[in-house]
């Protein structure tokens, strides 16, 4: 199984990573390979950045997830509206051209698209 969760909301973080939690222990649990990643924008992008230290749960949570491989996509236009680089998020997130393009991308390889 594969799914993209859209994050765009800051105060969806929780939600977010609590759900891909469940789905990776039923994913360990009953042997199925899940394949899960964030897809982060607009205001979710905030507690990713490194200088924003209400959002260092937020990326500690993140970097557990991961550990257990989840990716982490950050919106390129979403960074730049906010005045932010590649060196103010966490070195695990990669950052594409666009939500749109990248959620457009994921569905058509088969991603499930959730949107807490």
């Amino acid at each position: 199984m594969r799914t993209i969760f859209h994050v765009s909301d800051a105060s969806k973080w929780e939600l977010a990573i609590k759900n891909a939690i469940h789905m990776l222990n039923y994913g360990k649990d009953t042997k199925t390979d899940i394949v899960i990643e964030f897809m982060v924008n607009g205001p979710a992008v905030t507690p990713l950045n490194l200088h924003d230290e209400t959002g260092e749960p937020i990326r500690t949570a993140l970097q557990d997830l991961v550990k257990r491989g989840v990716n982490v996509a950050i919106s390129q236009n979403t960074l730049r509206h906010l005045g932010l680089g590649n060196k103010d998020i966490p070195s695990y997130a990669v950052v594409v051209l666009s939500t749109a393009l990248e959620l457009t991308r994921r569905q058509s390889e088969g991603y499930a698209y959730i949107r807490p």
